[in-house]
């Protein structure tokens, strides 16, 4: 498979270069006070996803952070809550240490002045589905505008998932006012909801998107990633972040996981192929998405290979569209231009001999 051990090698070569020495270029230090690494990092996900992939490729047997964590001594702790706002307010206290979370959460934790810091950017675009119920394939097709007057769920109002929905309708020419909308609470019932013939029409997640196709009972009428330029096409989505204490008082540490999880980002840019990108991944998030895994791939790898890692400014500025969009934030939200900081991204390619890409802050 390419020429990924000769690729691991040299990440493992950078990794430990850095590893509680920080002597990448542009690396933090902890001579400020900070300590060297803690006994265990505590991670935070919604659930195993392929918009979370670039980290389960860092942590899968060969990975590039699997190895800086055995080298630190450091034992990997992965908490799933499928809640975001209980997901947020962990890291935000400091239970967890880290998390994958979205832009748009971490917008909103800061507006309200929490402590997170931003580390990397690893995955691009609105990440959802646009899924018809089965019984309209054959007649409606991927025509959006044919579901004049339908019934569209999503999972809350306020959500991107919302979001998307409205904007997906009104550049079909369609009328919001018009459409019925119906929250689901969670997208976990993204199938149920289609079973039932409660809805005509939903957007949901990659994830719930292949299964409910999977299912049989819906099909894809649109895809947010299927081209940059789509509504919030290259908005900043999943984001790698730690809590604000745990920054400061591990930045050489928070650099090791900075760079590890960019390395699986950087792996995973270069497939196409679902099984490649799949063997590279841990047999626990294997396991969780095999059912589904290709269509996952098929429909979000775009966003993958969008991801810029460093956070650019084409990223930050839809991000903070969808954020004011799903109401994350308040409607005069201006954004600190020293939230989005590359210092770590920046030290993490320059240590893996990665070109910064254009536009990064």
């Amino acid at each position: 498979m390419r020429n990924q051990k000769a690729k691991i090698g040299a990440a493992s070569i950078a990794l430990a270069a850095l590893a509680l020495t920080g002597c990448a270029s542009g690396a933090p230090s902890s001579d400020d006070g900070g300590t060297a690494a803690p006994d265990t990092l505590r991670v935070g996900i919604f659930h195993p996803d392929v918009t979370f992939a670039a980290f389960y490729a860092a942590t899968g047997e060969d990975g590039a952070l699997t190895k800086a964590l055995e080298d630190n001594g450091v034992e990997l702790q992965i908490e799933y809550i499928p809640s975001g706002s209980n997901l947020m307010a962990a890291l935000n206290g400091g239970t967890l240490d880290a998390a994958l979370v979205p832009a748009t959460a971490l917008l909103a934790v800061s507006s309200q002045g929490g402590d997170v810091a931003p580390l990397a950017g690893i995955y691009t675009g609105a990440g959802q589905m646009i899924i018809g119920a089965s019984q309209y394939e054959d007649t409606r097709g991927e025509d959006v505008d044919a579901f004049d007057g339908a019934t569209w769920a999503f999972t809350r109002v306020g959500s991107i998932g919302h979001a998307v929905a409205r904007m997906t309708a009104e550049e079909a020419g369609l009328d919001w006012a018009d459409q019925t909308e119906l929250p689901l609470g969670s997208g976990s019932e993204a199938q149920a909801v289609l079973e039932t013939n409660r809805a005509d029409i939903l957007v949901t997640s990659p994830v719930n998107a292949a299964r409910a196709v999977e299912s049989g009972v819906g099909y894809l009428v649109a895809n947010s990633e299927a081209d940059e330029d789509a509504p919030l096409g290259m908005a900043l989505n999943t984001v790698l972040a730690v809590n604000g204490g745990f920054e400061k008082k591990y930045p050489e540490f928070s650099q090791v996981l900075t760079t590890g999880v960019l390395d699986g980002l950087v792996e995973l840019k270069d497939l196409t192929d679902p099984e490649e990108a799949l063997a590279l991944m841990p047999p626990e998030f294997v396991e969780a998405v095999s059912d589904s895994w290709d269509l996952q791939w098929e429909y979000a790898h775009a966003g993958i290979q969008r991801a810029g890692g460093v956070f650019t400014e084409t990223e930050v500025e839809q991000g903070v569209e969808s954020a004011l969009l799903s109401a994350a934030v308040p409607e005069d939200f201006k954004l600190d231009e020293t939230f989005f900081d590359n210092t770590y991204a920046r030290a993490a390619f320059d240590a893996l001999g990665v070109e910064i890409p254009e536009g990064a802050l």
